[in-house]
């Protein structure tokens, strides 16, 4: 190798680490609070079975896309909680109020959710919850895997993703 060829060894090196640099760089993505994230539970809750405080694990049903950016996977675990149980009994009917804590975002981290967009409360299976259809009056009731139900960002985050394969 000669000295002439040094300058051109040079530039070729430097192309090579721009376009590492390049593939390697992150993106900030914002995930606005309000966003929805369809969701599933792992296994079945029930309001003859589950007690209040009780976590349960969800999978995510549909990615979150933003900006044209898969912000949280289809597939993504996450975890929710019981938040209060009543049995069918005399004079009331059976219902189970759940919360949705979190999800785990392509990035790793946790994005946090609600049950119910806008609000803290809890959403309530029952048949005078939402998703009545699904319920028998008179009957304890069970939510399994077959339901997709949304959650949603419960306040404003940012995902990092990486802008290469």
């Amino acid at each position: 190798m000669t000295q002439k060829h040094l300058p051109h060894i040079f530039l070729a090196a430097l192309l090579v680490a721009a376009t590492s640099v390049f593939i390697a760089a992150a993106n900030a993505i914002p995930l606005p609070a309000g966003t929805p994230v369809s969701v599933h539970l792992v296994d079945s809750i029930s309001s003859s079975g589950s007690s209040q405080g009780q976590t349960f694990s969800i999978i995510v049903a549909e990615p979150a896309v933003k900006q044209g950016w898969v912000l949280v996977q289809k597939g993504a675990n996450g975890q929710g909680h019981i938040v209060a149980v009543n049995p069918v009994g005399k004079g009331h009917e059976a219902s189970i109020a759940v919360q949705l804590d979190w999800v785990v975002s392509v990035s790793g981290q946790h994005v946090d959710l609600a049950a119910v967009k806008g609000k803290t409360t809890p959403l309530v299976f029952g048949v005078n919850g939402s998703y009545a259809s699904n319920f028998q009056k008179g009957k304890d009731i069970s939510v399994g895997p077959d339901l997709v139900f949304p959650g949603y960002v419960s306040a404003d985050q940012v995902v990092t993703v990486n802008a290469g394969p």
